[in-house]
Parts: structure tokens; sequence; C-alpha cells
């Protein structure tokens, strides 16, 4: 199937209090079926991942990466229009609802755009604690 995509060493994914290899998601979920998902039902637990400091807000990969609200609300502006929403974001099902493991800048941009469906893969709870850190 092709290379498998990859990030930093060192990027990760949190939920809960609990961090996973955003590296080794990639790997788990590589070879899965791509279905497509309605965005609506994701802008929720999507708006719950912002950072907001001084009136800005932003999605907490941005703000990590950058010094000041403004530098992060610039890149984090950029990453959403260079977002390629053609390319699978990652999802996994939660006791409430879905979560974006990973994926936030794309359906920021499939809901700016008027798209209603982009393309996703799912991981279920057992194979994300498979890349959990520790």
């Amino acid at each position: 199937m092709g290379r498998i995509y990859q990030e930093n060493p060192k990027d990760t994914w949190s939920h809960n209090g609990i961090v996973y290899s955003i590296n080794e998601i990639f790997k788990i979920v590589h070879e899965k079926v791509t279905f497509y998902i309605d965005v609506s039902s994701l802008q929720e637990p999507v708006s719950r991942s912002f950072v907001t400091k001084n009136g800005v807000s932003v999605c907490g990969s941005c703000f990590g990466q950058m010094g000041t609200t403004n530098d992060a609300k610039d890149k984090h502006t950029v990453r959403v229009e260079e977002s390629d929403v053609t390319i699978p974001i990652v999802v996994v099902n939660g006791e409430d609802q879905t979560y974006v493991v990973d994926g936030i800048h794309r359906v920021q941009k499939a809901v700016g755009h008027g798209i209603v469906c982009i393309p996703a893969k799912m991981i279920s709870k057992m194979e994300l604690e498979m890349a959990r850190v520790e």
C-alpha cells in the first residue's frame, strides 16, 4: 500500500490525560479501509481541543509550537488553508462522541469550504492503546 505517512517522532495526541504516539497511530491505520464522515458530527469535539488565550482560539498543536498567541493564530490559519481534505483524517469513537485523533485542520477547512463529508480512518480504543506512550 505505499509508504506510511510519519510526522516528527515526538509528535503525540492526548486525550483525558493519556498520551499516544501519532506515528504509531499512523502505522495502525495505514491499511485500514477509508470511509466518509460527516464533518458536522466532528465540530463539537474539534472545538473542545482548542486553547484560548488573550481572546485567540487555536488548536493545541499550533499553540504548542508557537511562542505567542498571534503567531499561533497565523500558523493555524495557514495550516487550515494548506490542508488537503482528500487525505483521510483519523478518528476514534469515544463513549459519547467521535474524536479527531489526526486531522483537525482538515475538518476546519472542510467546514469553512462547505464540504459535508471527508475521508476518514477509524482506530479502535484497543488499537489506540497500542500507541500509548508510557
